[in-house]
Order: C-alpha cells, then sequence, then structure tokens
C-alpha cells in the first residue's frame, strides 16, 4: 500500500461528491434522460445501460493510474465492449444462486448470493485491470486480491453496500414524485454507480504496489515533477509494434529488461503489452525475473504474490528458483495453507526429477495428506514410492517409519480414516 495516498475509507467525501464534477455530470445528465426515456424500451435500455457502465469502467481505469479528476476520455469509453463482459459476469455469477433457489429455494439461495456479492468488487477490478472475463472469474484472482486487501476487502464490501442502499432508499423515494421523480431515481442510480467505480479504481491506485499496475505519480507531485524521458528501448519497441512487428518488439523489450531489470521501463512496456496482445509468456518473463529478486532477498508474500498472478495466466507455471521450493512449502503450511503447499510440492517433483530436494518435496506432500487433508491412502501411495525409489537415501528410516504409521492408519490399504 502506498502510504502517501489517502486511505480509501478517508476519501468517501471526493468518492460520493465525483459524480457531481465536471464533465462527469453531463455524462450523468444525458444517460439518466436517454433511460427515462427508454425505460419501456427494453433494447434501448439495455444500450443505455451498456454505455452506463462503459462510461462506469473508464472512471474506474482513469482513476486507478491516479488520475483523481475528471476527464472528457471518458465518452472514449463508450464504445467498449467492457460492459458486455460485465453483464456476463452478472450473469455467470448469478447462476449458482439461480440453482440453489431451484434446489432449496431462499433460505439455501440467500447465503449463496451473498457469496456472489462479496466477489462483485473484486471481480469488477479484476475485469477492469486485465480486461479478460476468464480472469475475473478466476477464484485465485479473488484470493490474491482479497489478501492483498485483508480485513480492509469487508470495508469496502460495506461501502459499496452504503452506497448502493443509499441511493436505492433515495431513489425510492423520488420513486413518489410524479414524472420528475422517475428521472431523478435515473441520476441517482448512475450517481451511485459511477461512485462505486470510482472507488474500485481508487482501491486500485491506492495498493498499485501490491497489484503490480504501472502507477503514475499521485496528482499532486505529477503537477511538481518534469514529464518522465521517455525510454529509448521503449520507444524502438512501440515503433516496431505500429510497424506491424509484435514479435519484434517483445523481443527488444525483453532483451532490454535483461540489461536494466525486471522492474525497469522496458520490463513494465513488456507487462503491459503482453496483457494487451493476452501474450501469458511476455507477462511471466517479467513476474520470473521479479519473482528471482524477491526470492534472492527472501520476500517469500511478494513471491507467492507473483506466483498467484503467474497461477493465473498458466496454471503449470513453476517457481524459477527450485532450490527454495521446499522453503516456500514449508512457508505456506506455517501459514495454514495446507492446500497451496501441496500444489507447489506435487508441481515440483512432476518437473524436476532429478533435483536433489524431491525427497523433501514428496515426503512434506505425504504429511500433508495424512496430517492436514485426512487422506492417507493418498500419502501412503506417496510414502510406498519413496521407500522403492529412495532404499539408499540417508533419511529412508525416517521414510520407513512414517510409511508404517500412515499403514497403520488404514484397516485396509485405500482406505481413508478420516473418511
Amino acid at each position: 500500500m502506498n502510504d502517501d495516498i489517502t486511505p480509501f475509507w478517508e476519501h468517501m467525501p471526493e468518492v460520493l461528491a465525483y459524480p457531481l464534477k465536471g464533465e462527469n455530470l453531463i455524462a450523468i445528465g444525458v444517460l439518466s434522460i436517454l433511460g427515462w426515456l427508454t425505460s419501456s424500451l427494453i433494447l434501448l435500455g439495455l444500450l443505455v445501460w451498456i454505455a452506463t457502465y462503459n462510461f462506469a469502467y473508464g472512471v474506474l481505469s482513469h482513476t486507478a493510474g491516479g488520475h483523481l479528476s475528471p476527464h472528457s476520455g471518458y465518452f472514449d469509453q463508450m464504445a467498449s465492449s467492457i460492459a458486455w463482459k460485465q453483464f456476463a459476469l452478472w450473469i455467470i455469477l448469478g447462476i449458482p444462486a439461480g440453482m440453489a433457489y431451484n434446489s432449496g429455494g431462499w433460505w439455501l439461495a440467500a447465503p449463496v448470493l451473498l457469496a456472489v456479492l462479496a466477489a462483485l468488487p473484486v471481480a469488477t477490478m479484476a475485469l477492469a485491470m486485465d480486461q479478460s472475463l476468464i480472469a475475473a472469474l478466476n477464484p485465485m484472482t479473488w484470493m490474491t486480491v482479497t489478501r492483498f486487501l485483508g480485513g480492509r476487502y469487508l470495508q469496502l464490501l460495506w461501502l459499496c453496500g452504503l452506497i448502493l442502499g443509499g441511493s436505492a432508499l433515495v431513489a425510492w423515494l423520488l420513486s413518489y414524485i410524479p414524472v420528475a421523480g422517475s428521472l431523478g431515481s435515473e441520476v441517482v442510480t448512475r450517481c451511485a454507480i459511477v461512485s462505486i467505480f470510482y472507488l474500485l479504481g481508487y482501491v486500485i491506485y491506492q495498493y498499485q504496489d501490491e497489484f503490480g499496475m504501472a502507477i503514475e505519480a499521485p496528482e499532486p507531485l505529477r503537477q511538481e515533477q518534469p514529464e518522465p524521458v521517455a525510454d529509448p528501448e521503449v520507444l524502438a519497441a512501440q515503433q516496431l509494434l505500429d510497424d506491424g512487428d509484435p514479435r519484434g518488439a517483445r523481443q527488444r523489450l525483453k532483451e532490454a529488461m535483461q540489461e536494466q531489470g525486471p522492474w525497469s521501463p522496458a520490463a513494465d512496456a513488456l507487462l503491459k503489452l503482453g496483457s494487451e496482445l493476452e501474450d501469458a509468456p511476455s507477462q511471466l518473463a517479467v513476474i520470473r525475473l521479479r519473482m528471482q529478486v524477491h526470492l534472492a532477498d527472501d520476500e517469500f508474500e511478494q513471491a507467492l504474490n507473483l506466483w498467484d498472478q503467474a497461477q493465473a495466466l498458466d496454471p503449470n507455471f513453476l517457481f524459477p528458483e527450485p532450490d527454495v521450493s521446499l522453503t516456500l512449502c514449508k512457508y505456506l503450511l506455517e501459514r495454514g495453507e495446507s492446500r497451496r503447499s501441496l500444489l507447489l510440492a506435487q508441481g515440483f517433483v512432476r518437473h524436476f526429477p532429478g533435483h536433489k530436494d524431491n525427497v523433501g518435496h514428496a515426503f512434506l506432500a505425504a504429511r500433508i495428506f495424512t496430517d492436514k487433508l485426512g487422506r492417507d491412502a493418498e500419502a501412503l501411495k506417496i510414502l510406498n514410492q519413496m521407500v522403492t525409489r529412495y532404499a539408499k537415501h540417508p533419511q529412508i528410516d525416517q521414510i520407513t517409519k512414517e510409511r508404517d504409521r500412515v499403514a497403520a492408519l488404514l484397516p485396509t490399504e485405500g482406505q481413508n480414516h478420516g473418511s
């Protein structure tokens, strides 16, 4: 979190006032009038709502970059397709609630619906950052973002709910006023949407380091500092891209990143280019180098956050430094993240069959299966393989003793003591 930025929970007066500033108010007024005029026309009304959410995403993206004042560029967003992805996101997230309602009525649907509503802010931020519906629906992305925010995510949910609830109450009261009241309801509803999307963009701006976003300086600092000089390698890569050579642009940026470092302008440009072209290998190249630096400095939390980002791009992504993998597995286990530790240990054994730490990873995986997950049969299978494969290993006595202990938990092989 950037300590130089006012925390979002202290920024609420500006959040609520934001829809009334500059061209925001003009856009909201136009969209509200169009929504009011097309309220009985389903197709046209839907198109107005699409334009509203495209405008709101423009606010979110602009704010996430550190721009806290309105600008006319929002109108460019109205032709964007991201709002269609937002509607698709709602539909997909709403399916579990609908299925729960059909199965058990409101008693079953209510907790599922609450869980869906709790996931909406983080899914919306993910959609805005990656422009990808898949990333927005990825639970690993949700877990990464909520881990960044910690308990502040509950505060974010509360503030979003307060804005929505307050606007709904005002819109309901206005509905009792003939004609003008319905138009007023349209304005209030769209103001609430813009406020919430501004708040989500501000959260990304505040937690820019955790999100790994290339954020500009806070607005007061930008006014005092001269414009940064563009990196020549980035300019050369941009020229290649303009000439229709994205492969050459990627290669130029990768070579520059190797020379300048993983947090250089070339690395940021490569990360951005990979996101725009949906080129996962380019993004992973930057993430891999940044992870190496964090791992070398024993900054495990930062490395694991990057690993989550890499896993969202490629589920088979491996840590770039195999020698520290066992340490990270134990670190995760100490934090209570058994399944995550198991995922890393199993992936290591599968992809580095000849590594010196193979025994440690396999033994740790067996302990997780039996001690944390209660899946003794799977643990016994791993230990039996280890006894056969590593008969001359210095730790064979410990492995055999653990194999016998787990075998005693099973009346018959394959039965689970936790079942």
